[in-house]
């Protein structure tokens, strides 16, 4: 199953890139809510985060998930892979500099099953995929106007 969702941003690429890679300000509105993040490189040289382990309810059951930083090209996107269970995600996400200052921020999800019970979940979720796209979509849109919104041009960002 796949989701795709694209953004024209009134804003350089340059900030719209510092925006999307600002994990810290992700896991701290996981945390709001209430998802439990943890870094998986806690103790990494360069002090950067190269993934999450999140443990998170989902339809009454406590689900323990792992996300990982596999690709990251500055000021032009980054690859995310993660899974739980038989359930495989990858996010990726492409920045392009239409001009000077605007960027299109194009956002793409797709999930995978590898066994049978990870099979009926996506299969259920397939069900509900028009509304879990209007969702994903949503949460694309927000995050473009939030952006746009502390970005103006003449302002110091």
């Amino acid at each position: 199953m796949i989701f795709v969702s694209t953004e024209d941003i009134e804003a350089p690429i340059e900030v719209v890139y510092r925006a999307v890679s600002d994990f810290d300000s992700f896991e701290r509105s996981a945390l709001r809510r209430g998802l439990e993040v943890k870094p998986l490189d806690e103790n990494a040289l360069d002090g950067a985060v190269q993934g999450w382990n999140v443990v998170f309810q989902y339809r009454g059951k406590k689900r323990e998930s792992a996300a990982r930083l596999i690709d990251v090209v500055p000021d032009q996107g980054f690859t995310i892979n993660g899974g739980t269970g038989g359930l495989h995600g990858a996010m990726v996400v492409d920045l392009v500099a239409l001009s000077k200052m605007h960027t299109r921020l194009k956002v793409t999800v797709e999930l995978s099953a590898k066994t049978l019970s990870s099979r009926l979940l996506l299969q259920s979720m397939k069900l509900a995929k028009t509304k879990l796209r209007q969702r994903f979509e949503k949460r694309v849109s927000t995050m473009a106007q939030d952006i746009e919104d502390r970005f103006k041009p003449g302002t110091k960002t």
